[in-house]
């Protein structure tokens, strides 16, 4: 192990680094539960993304842009560990919004498309309409996208669109037939 492997993260002068792995870990702790170390990571990821000069770049973007659609999906997915579905709602409306205004590039800049994680937090709060759009709207975007058309069959079936939701279904299951694994829900 190196000297900057461990709790201590990456080399402190890597700030896009430093920013990967502290989203990582605000993410990790949050799904495990452990609110106030995810809450201590996200201070650590707010630091770093706050330290991007309009120097630093991501591929086609600037760093602060792709940096400031990390802070909101960690600070999301730590609402949503507080079960707070309004505010993880709210929190990932606006990260995908600011993935919207990305350069266009592949692979994309943000490497998980949000409304993925969007339409799961609607689908949680019973907002099955609300999240079919967003399926839709990810699936124009990225079209034949395995996580989304998952996801849109759940909205659908979640509002008894029946025949739709079978249809999505079958797209599915013809985009992911080679997969490895199975799909419990349209993010993790």
């Amino acid at each position: 192990m190196g000297r900057h492997s461990g709790r201590a993260g990456p080399d402190p002068r890597l700030n896009g680094l430093n920013v990967g792995y502290r989203y990582a870990r605000t993410t990790a702790l949050a799904a495990k539960g452990q609110v106030a170390d995810a809450q201590a990571e996200l201070v650590a990821l707010k630091k770093h993304a706050a330290a991007a000069t309009p120097e630093d770049g991501a591929a086609l973007n600037l760093a602060a842009d792709v940096f400031a659609v990390a802070v909101l999906v960690a600070e999301a997915r730590i609402a949503e560990a507080e079960a707070g579905h309004g505010r993880t709602i709210v929190l990932l409306t606006e990260a995908a919004a600011k993935e919207d205004r990305l350069a266009y590039e592949e692979p994309s800049d943000w490497f998980f498309p949000v409304r993925h994680l969007l339409g799961a937090a609607l689908l949680d709060a019973g907002r099955a309409p609300e999240a079919e759009a967003v399926y839709r709207e990810d699936l124009r975007r990225h079209p034949g996208n395995g996580w989304a058309l998952y996801g849109l069959a759940q909205a659908l079936s979640a509002q008894g669109k029946d025949a739709d939701a079978r249809a999505a279904r079958q797209q599915f299951e013809t985009v992911w037939k080679g997969a490895d694994i199975s799909l419990v829900a349209s993010a993790f």
